[in-house]
């Protein structure tokens, strides 16, 4: 005799497919009432199946990986928004964390910044001058506040830089430069920035040591060259060629600077 009845298994998934939504807000409201000791029995089960757990992970470490990364993938605003918060709600605490890190692992850190860097030199460029342009009013605040902060540590390093200037400049003895020697360099490079051959005028006209006092360089005719203030600011104390954003060709430069100073080969430099 054939059965007719439906087996309880049946009657159970028929059950729960139509009454799914219910079933799922009962669970909702559970765990919701009694979340710390369900999270409590959670825990009490990875302590006792922590080798386990453990093997199982190293059993199945591919397949655990590409799941991870398909849910990632697919969840990726949920998991910001979640991450966003946290970091809202935990920011002190992940702040001392980072800080207490840094502290202990300050060599370490050191060197994956500056490998980071060096790997990804034209992004953190990028993303340096956005986060400047996008931050401007911000930086400024802080700078003013630092300066209020710091009023005279800054006056006693602004008392005392101007004399190591003068110092580099008395090893070649006066350190004036004449009227007729600064005609000459600003004629020689026609009155145009030696870097980015923008016009000069009386505004951003300025005469860069080409290689800096600090580094060796004389403060004299055949050191000097016409400059714009954000080429001689941009360069600071390096040399043409270590200057990672100049906006002229490096050998082209040398060959006319060369030239000026009447020298005869390049590797003299």
């Amino acid at each position: 005799m054939k059965k007719t009845d439906k087996t309880t298994q049946e009657k159970n998934k028929e059950y729960y497919t139509t009454h799914r939504g219910e079933i799922l807000q009962q669970k909702k409201e559970y765990a919701l009432a009694h979340r710390e000791e369900l999270l409590e029995k959670k825990r009490e089960w990875y302590r006792t199946h922590k080798e386990e757990i453990k093997q199982y992970r190293i059993d199945h470490k591919e397949e655990i990986a590409i799941k991870k990364k398909q849910y990632n993938i697919e969840h990726k605003e949920e998991l910001k928004l979640q991450q966003q918060e946290y970091s809202k709600i935990h920011r002190k605490e992940l702040s001392a964390k980072r800080q207490e890190y840094r502290e202990n692992h300050k060599e370490e850190d050191l060197a994956y910044q500056q490998a980071y860097r060096e790997a990804n030199k034209e992004k953190c460029d990028t993303w340096r001058q956005n986060y400047i342009r996008e931050h401007k009013e911000e930086i400024a605040d802080c700078a003013r506040k630092y300066r209020i902060a710091h009023k005279d540590e800054l006056r006693e390093y602004q008392r005392n830089r101007p004399h190591d200037r003068v110092n580099r400049y008395n090893r070649v003895g006066d350190a004036k430069i004449s009227k007729e020697e600064w005609l000459q360099v600003m004629n020689y490079w026609k009155w145009r920035c030696a870097y980015c051959d923008v016009h000069l005028d009386d505004k951003n006209r300025t005469l860069d040591h080409v290689i800096p006092l600090s580094k060796g360089g004389l403060h004299c005719v055949d050191n000097l060259v016409a400059a714009c203030r954000k080429c001689n600011s941009g360069k600071c104390d390096c040399m043409p060629q270590e200057w990672k954003r100049c906006p002229c060709d490096i050998r082209e430069f040398w060959l006319k600077f060369i030239s000026g100073m009447k020298a005869e080969n390049i590797d003299d430099i």
